[in-house]
């Protein structure tokens, strides 16, 4: 791959982050698309498409799925020490606040051990 070109990952999480904003059931499809695709020895960056695929799940009123899949990107975040998966935690933290579902219960005291 030449240098100017971008990755097809890097281009399916750039994608799933505008839908995000846009409609947020397209990003869930997006970032699902992006994660598949994800190269395994990215664990770092992909876990912060991991938290945005969970917050894309909150926006489109799934905060079960989103808690799972917040689970997923804390504990890796907690492994590779990532401020930026951090970040997007917190804000998905932030938006779970207004449901009490077991899974978000789960995920918010999780994340409160961040």
């Amino acid at each position: 791959m030449a240098s100017n070109e971008m990755a097809p990952h890097y281009i399916a999480a750039a994608e799933a982050r505008c839908w995000l904003w846009l409609q947020p059931r397209k990003a869930v499809d997006a970032y699902q698309h992006a994660l598949r695709i994800w190269p395994r020895e990215r664990r770092r960056s992909g876990c912060v498409h991991q938290a945005r695929l969970a917050l894309a799940h909150t926006a489109a009123g799934e905060p079960e799925r989103a808690a799972a899949e917040g689970m997923k990107a804390l504990r890796v975040a907690q492994d590779t020490k990532s401020e930026l998966a951090a970040r997007e935690l917190r804000r998905l933290n932030q938006e779970l606040a207004a449901y009490d579902a077991p899974a978000v219960v789960d995920f918010r005291e999780a994340f409160a051990a961040l």
